[in-house]
């Protein structure tokens, strides 16, 4: 188990037998919390008592104690495909994938194309998402406010768990 305060700390802690794990002497802030695992596991609930919980991150104040019940899954799918142009392949454009609940914007995902115009997410919890593409490969597709008028006009894609879609999504490059 990782918490991660971006640019600050990062906290380790192996979940025991029991799927218990434990973190002593975390300082206060912001943090967000991930399994590592070679598994393809992912955080699919937390519930957290004793400190806030806003957008998938867990805030701990000084001298709080939290009380955090996680639970993963390893129900997790992939998407690939193409983005173009008309009928021309796009190399370098930057493929975004959101969740369409409006999740955490620390699941959104972005993939610069390949040569041939190419993109794979891998170990993409299962669920419903809204795909698109965008010219600005410097693009803050984590920022929720910028994401929201591209997503609003994104088709609908749902990702199966253990599964790998075998069929080609085709965008059209969305332009800032």
């Amino acid at each position: 188990m990782v918490l991660t305060r971006p640019g600050f700390n990062v906290y380790t802690s192996s979940v025991k037998a029991d799927g218990t794990f434990r973190f002593n002497s975390v300082l206060p802030g912001r943090y967000q919390t991930s399994i590592r695992s070679a598994g393809g596991y992912f955080v699919s609930k937390m519930e957290v008592k004793g400190s806030a919980l806003r957008n998938g991150l867990i805030e701990i104040a000084d001298g709080d104690a939290a009380a955090v019940a996680i639970t993963a899954s390893d129900e997790t799918g992939s998407v690939s495909g193409y983005v173009k142009s008309g009928d021309q392949a796009v190399a370098g454009v930057l493929a975004v994938l959101v969740p369409a609940g409006g999740e955490a914007a620390l699941r959104y995902r972005g993939f610069q194309t390949e040569s041939d115009g190419s993109f794979d997410f891998r170990n993409v919890p299962a669920g419903d998402y809204r795909l698109f593409a965008i010219e600005d490969t410097g693009f803050e597709y984590s920022n929720a406010d910028l994401v929201r008028p591209y997503v609003a006009t994104a088709p609908p894609l749902r990702i199966e768990a253990h599964k790998a879609s075998s069929q080609d999504i085709v965008l059209v490059v969305a332009k800032p």
